[in-house]
């Protein structure tokens, strides 16, 4: 879920326990079907718009509310992400702009879609989503991914069942625009570790998205596709 559609203004500032950060190495190589990176004397570090300085990258952080799930679902996403994309973490000194791991106390799982402007991106991994997956979900819209039932193509593969959202949470399932999304040419994938299950949000019990014959399907939480691993690669 982003924060951007249904959680403003629910970010507090938190004294840190931990602290990893997140730099890809850019153009990484594939060696049977692994990645491998240049040194990080070498590479280019686009960091996906947390780029510190030509030597390094900035960003993340965990607050002391986060419970010891949480903290090793977190490591684990990390590691996902270092195995798998060339990311690397790194310890955050002074920055301005960083991810930071909170538990805000309220609940619930969210991030900003991309970066805000000067300031720590909050990623609330709450009471009840210390799961790797759940947590590599909120990386994914803090490093500007939206969900993937919300790309410009998506009529083409699912059908939103409008009538069974609950009315909050319909901006959740809003198409964007082709302005906002770059798919990069990677393929709609209803088993993105992005997309909404079939019952997301249903105020009814009724399916809210199905398969355009009208199926429904189990989207997963455990770890990326194939698809967003690909993905980016490309970036």
């Amino acid at each position: 879920m982003s924060l951007s559609d249904t959680f403003a203004g629910k970010m507090q500032s938190r004294t840190t326990i931990f602290i990893l950060m997140a730099c890809l190495c850019h153009r990484c190589a594939i060696v049977n079907g692994i990645p491998t990176c240049p040194s990080l004397d070498n590479c280019q570090k686009t960091c996906l718009g947390f780029q510190r300085d030509s030597n390094n990258c900035g960003i993340c952080e965990c607050d002391e509310n986060a419970d010891e799930k949480a903290k090793n679902a977190i490591q684990d996403a990390i590691k996902d992400f270092e195995r798998l994309i060339c990311f690397k973490f790194v310890k955050r000194r002074n920055e301005i702009n960083y991810l930071f791991f909170q538990n805000d106390g309220q609940g619930g799982c969210w991030s900003y879609v991309g970066r805000p402007k000067n300031k720590k991106n909050p990623v609330q991994i709450g009471n009840g989503c210390g799961w790797k997956g759940t947590v590599i979900h909120e990386i994914m819209h803090a490093l500007g991914f939206f969900h993937e039932q919300q790309r410009p193509d998506r009529d083409d593969y699912v059908t939103i069942q409008w009538e069974n959202i609950t009315p909050l949470y319909r901006n959740n399932f809003n198409k964007k625009s082709k302005a906002d999304v770059d798919s990069l040419g990677s393929p709609y994938d209803i088993y993105s570790i992005m997309h909404y299950r079939d019952d997301d949000f249903s105020r009814n019990g009724k399916k809210t998205i199905t398969t355009k014959d009208g199926r429904g399907f189990n989207a997963q939480r455990e770890g990326m596709a194939d698809t967003g691993i690909d993905h980016l690669r490309l970036m």
